[in-house]
């Protein structure tokens, strides 16, 4: 803390995930049109967009059953939903970095041997 107040951490490290920070959700105020943001980058709208939900627009995929809906709504409508979502995410990143370094090991180990 510094002078009774919070002071920021600076690190190289990115804030979120990747796939989290390139993650769009749109506020749309009068359905999905050419304005929309998730339309703008060529996405559909999901459960997690502002007003539209993902499902009362003309922005959404059409193979999410009825059944399937509910299934997602009920999970987002626990506030742990995003957090366990994001907490994955970073899981899974970690463990693709982890595979790419033993990778690059395990190919500057067969570099070694063949020298």
């Amino acid at each position: 803390m510094k002078d009774k107040g919070l002071e920021p951490i600076q690190t190289l490290l990115q804030s979120a995930p990747e796939k989290l920070i390139n993650t769009i959700f749109c506020n749309c105020k009068k359905g999905c049109n050419y304005n929309c943001g998730c339309k703008k980058v060529g996405l559909f709208c999901s459960q997690v967009c502002t007003n539209c939900k993902g499902q009362f627009c003309s922005n959404v995929e059409s193979n999410t059953t009825d059944e399937d809906a509910y299934d997602i709504n009920e999970e987002i409508s626990d506030p742990s939903f995003f957090l366990e979502q994001s907490i994955e995410i970073q899981q899974q990143g970690e463990e693709e970095e982890s595979e790419e370094e033993h990778n690059t090991v395990e190919k500057f180990e067969d570099y070694l041997d063949d020298s």
